[in-house]
C-alpha cells in the first residue's frame, strides 16, 4: 500500500478521517511483538494461521474450490511441531468431495479431481518487492500425489511461503476454517481474513491510534453516517482506500504486471495478465458493491463470529467514492449459538434433487371453453349418434378444464 506523507493531510473538505495507511515496512510497535490475537469470541472448528504480511501484502484471487482446498491444507499444519517445509499434507477423497460439492460416485470425479489439483499447483500469487516490482510465488509445490487405492490426495507447500504459514510466533492471525468452508464467494473468504489481520481482538490495547488497525467507532465517525448512528455503536472501524482494497482481492493490474515483467523474466505473468483485476472489472462502486460487497456482508454476518458492515465515502465536490469504511463487531455467546445452528443445519446438506414426474397440463383456448359452456343446440337431434356422443363428452370434460 501507499505511504501518506504527514504534510499531505486531508483537509476539512474531505468526508473522511485522516488515518495512516499501512506501508511496505513493518510497524515498529507493539503489534509486531505480539503473538496470537486472543479474541473474546466463541469460535469453533479447526484453525488456519497465516502471517499478517502474507494476508495483507499479497495480491491474488483463487477460484472457490481451490481456495477451500488450500484452507484445508493450511488447517493441517501443526504450528508447534511441524518443522519440515517439504512435509506432505493429506486430505481424503471424501473431504475433497465435500469441499467442492462434486459427487464422488460420478464417472468424471477422478478427472475433475486431478485437474483441480493440477490447477492449484500452477496457481501463482503476487508479492510486492517495492519499486513497482512484483514477484510471483506458488502456494504449493509440484509433485502432488493422488492415491486412487487409498482415496487420498497428498500435497506440499512451497518452501518460500513456509515462514508465513508455520512456526509463527508474532504478527500473525489465526481463524476458524469452519466459517470459510461454507462460503460460496471467494471474496467473502478473502475479506474475512483481511479484516482479522488488521484487528487486535476484543481485549488488547496497543496504546496507539494511527489507522493501522481497527479502532472503536468515535463520535466523529458516527456523525459521518447519521442513518446508521445507532446501528454502529459498539462497532470498530478501519478506513481503506477503495482501489487498494479491490487490489487485495485480485491480481495486480496490467500496468503493474508489465512493469514487473520488464525487470523479471517470468513466463507466468502473461498467463495471469488475462485475469481482470477488480479495479478494472468493477470501476464503478455500485458494481463493486452489487457483485462483491453485498455477498461478503451476507456470508460474514451469517457464518462467522463477526458482524460486518461498510460505507463508502467521497471528498466534497467529487462524485467518485474514494474510501471504504469497514465496521466490525464480535458476536456474543447468544449470537454465536445462531451461527452454530446455521452451520449445523447446512453442514452436509444434500444438494442433489431427483427428477419429479411432471403433471400433464392441458391447455384449452378461451373461446373454445366459452363455446362448450353454452347449452346444447337443437341441431344435435338431427345429427348422427357418433357426433352427438362426441359433443356430449366434450361438454362433460369442460369441468376438468
Amino acid at each position: 500500500m501507499k505511504k501518506i506523507d504527514e504534510s499531505n493531510q486531508i483537509s476539512e473538505a474531505v468526508d473522511t478521517i485522516v488515518g495512516e495507511v499501512i506501508s511496505d515496512e513493518k510497524p515498529n510497535d507493539g503489534k509486531q511483538q505480539t503473538g496470537l490475537k486472543k479474541r473474546d469470541t466463541y469460535a469453533f472448528g479447526t484453525f488456519i494461521t497465516k502471517s499478517n504480511d502474507l494476508i495483507q501484502r499479497t495480491k491474488y484471487s483463487l477460484p472457490r474450490n481451490e481456495q477451500k482446498i488450500l484452507f484445508m491444507l493450511l488447517s493441517k499444519i501443526d504450528q508447534r511441531h511441524d518443522l519440515d517445509a517439504s512435509k506432505y499434507y493429506t486430505i481424503s477423497f471424501d473431504d475433497f468431495a465435500k469441499l467442492t460439492g462434486v459427487n464422488a460416485m460420478d464417472s468424471g470425479y477422478a478427472n475433475y479431481l486431478r485437474k483441480t489439483i493440477e490447477s492449484l499447483e500452477n496457481r501463482m500469487f503476487w508479492v510486492p518487492l517495492g519499486n513497482d516490482q512484483y514477484k510471483t510465488m506458488s502456494w504449493v509445490n509440484r509433485g502432488s500425489i493422488v492415491d486412487m487405492k487409498k482415496k487420498t490426495i497428498s500435497m506440499r507447500f512451497n518452501p518460500d511461503i513456509w515462514k508465513d504459514i508455520a512456526q509463527l510466533t508474532s504478527n500473525y492471525t489465526s481463524y476458524s476454517i469452519e466459517y470459510l468452508l461454507m462460503m460460496q464467494s471467494t471474496y467473502s473468504m478473502r475479506v474475512y481474513e483481511i479484516i482479522l489481520s488488521y484487528d487486535n481482538g476484543n481485549n488488547r490495547d496497543y496504546s496507539y491510534n494511527n489507522g493501522l488497525i481497527f479502532e472503536p467507532v468515535t463520535e466523529e465517525v458516527l456523525q459521518k453516517f447519521p442513518n446508521k448512528r445507532d446501528a454502529l455503536k459498539g462497532f470498530k472501524y478501519k478506513r481503506f482506500d477503495i482501489e487498494e482494497f479491490k487490489g487485495m482481492l485480485s491480481m495486480p493490474t496490467r500496468d503493474e504486471i508489465n512493469r514487473s515483467k520488464s525487470k523479471s523474466k517470468d513466463s507466468s505473468a502473461a498467463k495471469f495478465s488475462r485475469d481482470k483485476p477488480l479495479t478494472e472489472k468493477y470501476k464503478v462502486f455500485s458494481d463493486f458493491e452489487k457483485n462483491v460487497l453485498v455477498m461478503v456482508k451476507k456470508e460474514i454476518n451469517e457464518m462467522t463470529d463477526l458482524w460486518f458492515d461498510y460505507e463508502p465515502v467521497r471528498r466534497r465536490g467529487v462524485r467518485k467514492y474514494e474510501f471504504l469504511y469497514i465496521f466490525i463487531k464480535y458476536k456474543n455467546r447468544e449470537e454465536m449459538k445462531n451461527v452454530r445452528a446455521f452451520h449445523q443445519e447446512h453442514k452436509g446438506a444434500d444438494t442433489e434433487i431427483g427428477r419429479k414426474p411432471r403433471k400433464r397440463r392441458s391447455t384449452v383456448n378461451k373461446e373454445t371453453l366459452e363455446q362448450y359452456n353454452q347449452p346444447l343446440a337443437e341441431s344435435i337431434l338431427t345429427t348422427t349418434y357418433r357426433l352427438a356422443r362426441n359433443e356430449l363428452e366434450a361438454k362433460a370434460q369442460y369441468q376438468t378444464y
